[in-house]
């Protein structure tokens, strides 16, 4: 099992689960998106890319609400690799 590292950086809300297929995430004000990663001869490769733009009620959570939103679309999308 991994664990989330999150960032804000110019903005944007950057969040990484460590495991053995690392997880991006990055939080705007009216998208998320995640790509999973695959390392492969000390390079990162992505292997899997999955995005959401928000509506509604969704434009208006919180960073930290949009980053739970963004794991939970990305686990229920992803749910093949978990």
């Amino acid at each position: 099992m991994g664990f989330l590292i999150c960032v804000l950086e110019m903005g944007f809300l950057i969040c990484v689960v460590e495991s053995p297929l690392p997880l991006y995430f990055a939080v705007t004000e009216k998208a998320i998106s995640s790509v999973m990663l695959q390392e492969q001869d000390q390079a990162q490769k992505p292997i899997y890319f999955v995005s959401k733009v928000l509506r509604g009620p969704e434009v208006k959570y919180q960073a930290i609400e949009k980053a739970a939103l963004a794991v939970v679309f990305s686990s229920r999308r992803l749910s093949y690799y978990f």
